[in-house]
């Protein structure tokens, strides 16, 4: 009859992962399931990015300060945390446990971490590794506090044997998450627009034809290691920071924005980028793999925000666009002055420096490089 009271249980446990990744059940109740089935406190599932990165960490009955108090005294890393140095240096469904944190301990340095384990009483536990990529590392296990002691032979072998179930709804869910891309590039190429679908970790996951090719057209936009940039580091630099506003968990929505990108010689037309945020999965269910943000490349076109144009990509000031875009529609110097209701000289004045920053020597050539941003 126990082994069968067993059974069950594993079934019941195999289930609730399975319905979590089609959406049913959720996470919460399936990681409840593996601590119950081990006889532990808490289930954790985690995952790992590059550089320290912690896209998503779950775990059962715990205050969500605590998830943010092991973030800030970097409990993450593999130099203080014995479970993520455990995690490094075994192989995948390989399942480790308290004498691999006792051997691996001597070698860490003591840090605030420790701290952490005994404030919170999950001192004990066994673990293994889902998911290994280039850039990302899954892992699931469970944490036991003094009370629940150490896991027995019996609780380790219920545990590795739901695992491989486990890594099988991770799976199922990461395939789900990662066709929001693809399905996004379909639609925006049927309407023709250059478009590339970024994920939480600002790498491209689609893009259309129309974007495949601009990046062959244009030298002011590129494409490295998954990544978009600019040949100009301080134009790439608030491409990136305006990517990852829109992909960072916000407080309110996401903020979307617009960053001009232009020959530092000011050679050429600029190419404007769209950066608009994607509506986020509802709850924090999520493996953080998901499609984030769309950037829109495109080239100015003759509208009301080819100001925008002038102030954001060559730095003029209002008042300096206003004086470009009055020229380029024909309009004579004092009739420019009389408009804005300034004296000739300060036209001249301001038009000295509008030649500087756009990198012209004659009216003739600013004309026509406003005119050519539409």
């Amino acid at each position: 009859m126990p082994e069968i009271v067993d059974q069950l249980r594993q079934q019941a446990a195999i289930d609730a992962f399975t319905a979590a990744a089609m959406g049913v059940g959720g996470w919460d109740h399936a990681l409840h399931e593996l601590a119950d089935l081990t006889g532990s406190a808490r289930g954790q599932l985690i995952g790992l990015g590059a550089q320290g990165a912690t896209p998503f960490n779950w775990v059962t009955d715990i205050d969500e300060r605590a998830l943010a108090e092991v973030a800030a005294i970097d409990g993450h890393n593999p130099q203080v945390n014995a479970r993520i140095a455990a995690a490094l240096e075994t192989a995948v469904l390989e399942t480790v446990d308290e004498r691999n944190y006792d051997a691996l301990r001597p070698r860490l340095r003591r840090s605030a971490y420790e701290d952490f384990i005994d404030a919170y009483d999950i001192p004990h536990g066994c673990q293994t590794t889902l998911i290994r990529q280039e850039t990302m590392m899954i892992g699931v296990g469970v944490l036991r506090t003094r009370r629940d002691g150490r896991t027995t032979p019996a609780q380790r072998a219920a545990f590795a044997s739901l695992a491989p179930h486990i890594r099988t709804a991770v799976r199922t869910q990461m395939l789900f998450e990662g066709q929001v891309a693809p399905l996004l590039s379909g639609s925006l190429e049927a309407v023709g627009l250059p478009a590339f679908v970024c994920g939480a970790d600002l790498r491209v996951q689609a893009m259309t034809p129309t974007a495949e090719q601009l990046l062959i057209e244009t030298s002011l936009l590129t494409l490295h290691e998954g990544r978009l940039g600019s040949p100009d580091r301080s134009r790439a630099a608030m491409l990136e920071q305006a990517m990852r506003r829109c992909a960072a968990p916000p407080d309110g929505p996401p903020p979307a924005a617009t960053v001009v990108l232009r020959d530092p010689a000011c050679v050429g037309l600029p190419l404007v980028v769209d950066v608009l945020p994607l509506p986020r999965p509802r709850g924090r269910w999520s493996l953080s793999l998901d499609a984030r943000l769309i950037v829109v490349p495109r080239r100015p076109r003759r509208t009301g925000a080819t100001a925008g144009v002038l102030t954001a990509g060559y730095r003029l000031t209002p008042a300096e666009a206003a004086v470009a875009l009055a020229l380029a529609e024909g309009r004579p110097r004092e009739e420019v002055a009389a408009l804005r209701g300034v004296s000739v000289d300060t036209v001249r004045s301001q038009l000295k420096a509008i030649f500087q920053k756009m990198n012209v020597s004659r009216e003739v050539d600013l004309v026509a490089r406003v005119n050519a941003l539409g």
